[in-house]
């Protein structure tokens, strides 16, 4: 037998083996509901796909799941609460990836993202979307770097020193432009004042882009990412519109405390798989135009490795201390 086939057929015996052993080891889990923490307020994008996430999640393992949303200080206060949860696997954490290895500049966080969290299953992806409110009344990035160069503006993110935060003052500190911050707790708040005039920019998801474009609310620049979305094809990527300081892919993931028993984290890892693979939610994924993405453990750790090192590198672009 040729040694690569061997080797293969030994990694998946392997692998059998060990899902069998985690299922007969926590084959008394769960015995309750689980509490699945979103650090966002309700409403928003992450919050969107989590609930939809537990609806087919829950049945998988035989148990309901119960969201809870505890935003505030940039997904800190959520992130925290799940970090100090006892190691048994009733707690779990659903997050934006990069939000646990992005804190606010200059904020000592009460957790360390690779030593208090266990990565379970990504679940999907989204770039963003820099919108603009039709009233500034400019149509591509071009435009609105120009505008902002005349007259001062106003830009909104999802909480002092997150990715939304930090990508914008890059801008402004590269493009030598005068912009106004104001932060808000998550998604959904920011979006209500930008519709309603208050600030003039910000980082939207492509679900209330697409929905609000569309109603001609707000006006689509770039999608923070390399290539177009396709969901958005007629909206440039950042990359393509030479704003580079803009490219940043979001996933959103199931984590849990670490110290949940390994047989334990090993089921919640097969099942959550299996769950964002299932047809429907997928479907359900893609109408809020995120990507499915089905990533185990190890792929979800590698993605955290990555938003680190990136994230350092925005720090140094932003100047935001």
């Amino acid at each position: 037998m040729p040694i690569r086939r061997r080797t293969l057929l030994v990694a998946g015996a392997a692998c059998a083996e060990l899902l069998v052993t985690g299922r007969a080891l926590a084959a008394g889990y769960p015995e309750k509901p689980i509490r699945l923490v979103v650090p966002y307020p309700a409403g928003g994008n992450a919050d969107a796909v989590a609930r939809a996430f537990a609806g087919v999640f829950g049945p998988r393992l035989g148990t309901t799941i119960v969201v809870e949303n505890r935003g505030g200080a940039s997904g800190v206060i959520g992130a925290d609460a799940v970090a100090k949860a006892p190691s048994d696997g009733y707690t779990l954490l659903f997050t934006i990836v990069s939000q646990l290895v992005t804190p606010p500049p200059g904020v000592k966080v009460p957790y360390e993202a690779f030593k208090d969290f266990r990565p379970l299953v990504g679940v999907s992806t989204n770039p963003l979307v820099l919108v603009a409110s039709p009233a500034l009344g400019v149509k591509d990035m071009q435009g609105l770097l120009a505008a902002a160069k005349s007259k001062k503006m106003a830009y909104g993110s999802y909480g002092e020193g997150t990715t939304t935060h930090l990508m914008l003052q890059a801008l402004s500190m590269q493009r030598k432009l005068d912009m106004v911050h104001v932060p808000y707790k998550g998604e959904a708040p920011m979006v209500n004042d930008l519709l309603a005039g208050h600030i003039q920019m910000g980082l939207v998801s492509q679900g209330l882009t697409r929905e609000y474009a569309a109603a001609g609310r707000l006006v689509p620049l770039v999608v923070t990412a390399q290539k177009r979305s396709e969901f958005l094809p007629q909206v440039p990527s950042a990359v393509e519109q030479g704003v580079n300081v803009l490219d940043w892919t979001y996933a959103q993931a199931l984590f849990a405390p670490a110290g949940v028993p390994e047989a334990i984290t090993t089921r919640l890892t097969f099942e959550g798989i299996a769950a964002a693979s299932e047809p429907d939610f997928q479907a359900h994924v893609r109408r809020g135009l995120n990507s499915p993405w089905g990533g185990d453990s190890a792929q979800v750790a590698a993605k955290l490795r990555f938003d680190s090192e990136r994230w350092k590198t925005l720090i140094e672009q932003s100047g935001v201390k």
